[in-house]
């Protein structure tokens, strides 16, 4: 193993909200075998409550469905009511959206919004910059904390 690169152990997680099965494979094996993030699939919302409150995650990607239910998750999140942070950044992947949507993402802290469709490039950058991005905060927090 290469000393430089980041240990599977050392690897963000990341919860990947997908109901559809060719879509969720694909973003997961491009993300694990660029080593960006450690993910555990979701193929459902209940699914997805399940493991937000048993597993720790250091990043979310949610695939909104027609009713917008995922949003429950999401808000659950942001109050605290997972053993992820609160805090922990967002990403959505959905078909439409408007402006309604766009100021309830805003409000709920979502950090990317990707309509579909859109390439597993695109995807697999907006993980990495998100989780570059929180990996900048904690490490400005735990100086600023010293």
């Amino acid at each position: 193993m290469n000393p430089l690169e980041p240990s599977a152990a050392a690897a963000p997680t990341l919860l990947l909200l997908e109901p559809y099965f060719v879509l969720r494979r694909t973003v997961a094996s491009v993300v694990q075998s660029l080593q960006l993030a450690r993910i555990t699939e979701a193929p459902s919302l209940s699914v997805a409550h399940g493991l937000a409150a048993n597993q720790r995650f250091d990043a979310f990607v949610l695939a909104l469905g027609e009713k917008r239910d995922e949003l429950t998750l999401l808000r659950q999140l942001r109050a605290g009511h997972t053993v992820s942070a609160p805090s922990a950044p967002v990403a959505v992947m959905i078909e439409t959206c408007d402006a309604e949507l766009v100021r309830a993402l805003r409000e709920l802290g979502v950090m990317r919004v990707m309509l579909k469709p859109f390439k597993v490039k695109t995807i697999a950058d907006t993980i990495g910059q998100m989780l570059a991005e929180q990996k900048a905060l904690d490490d400005v927090l735990a100086y600023v904390s010293e």
